[in-house]
């Protein structure tokens, strides 16, 4: 047979053929009904939230490597306040919140605790910061980086001047420093 006489598969059919060659029986009805009457949207939102866990997880594994993993508490509690903040967010969410007040309530304290958690860590890596001398104070440390990220904004959004004496001369694209 020919390469012109085969005859044409469409994508459904060529699926149940692959999924037939690892032992899987099934139509290329099946697949069609599969992708529009269900089951494929589910299964590309369980796809992309391994894919999310995965990123997560990746992040996480690499941040620790690269810093202390005595910021592994701090992380924790950082990556549940966003896990739980994208849970709020969701509509049927805020939907099964309003119709039940006790699972609101609950969420709520939850949501305190989670808080309360992060203050009392931070409060405590100031705290031990501050017992190691002037060097580790947090707020020295914070208004260091705010110079540094100041004279980066004006040496980045500035024109040089023509002469050494001449003023430095905002250009179009000056970033404003933000409150």
């Amino acid at each position: 047979m020919s390469f012109v006489d085969q005859p044409v598969l469409f994508p459904d059919q060529r699926i149940a053929d692959a999924l037939e060659d690892v032992g899987i029986k099934v139509t290329a009805r099946n697949v069609s009904n599969w992708k529009t009457r269900g089951g494929f949207k589910e299964w590309c939102l369980e796809q992309e939230h391994a894919i999310e866990v995965r990123l997560l997880q990746d992040n996480l594994t690499d941040y620790l490597r690269q810093h202390d993993a005595s910021h592994l508490p701090e992380v924790g509690l950082q990556l549940a306040a966003t896990c739980f903040s994208e849970f709020l967010l969701k509509p049927e969410t805020r939907q099964q919140l309003a119709t039940d007040p006790e699972k609101f309530s609950r969420t709520i304290a939850s949501l305190c605790r989670l808080a309360n958690q992060i203050h009392t860590l931070q409060k405590y890596r100031d705290d031990s910061a501050r017992e190691l001398g002037c060097k580790h104070d947090p707020e020295r440390i914070k208004r260091e980086d705010e110079e540094v990220i100041e004279r980066i904004r004006k040496i980045y959004s500035s024109t040089i001047p023509d002469r050494p004496k001449d003023p430095i001369i905002p250009y179009r694209n000056y970033m404003p420093k933000y409150p």
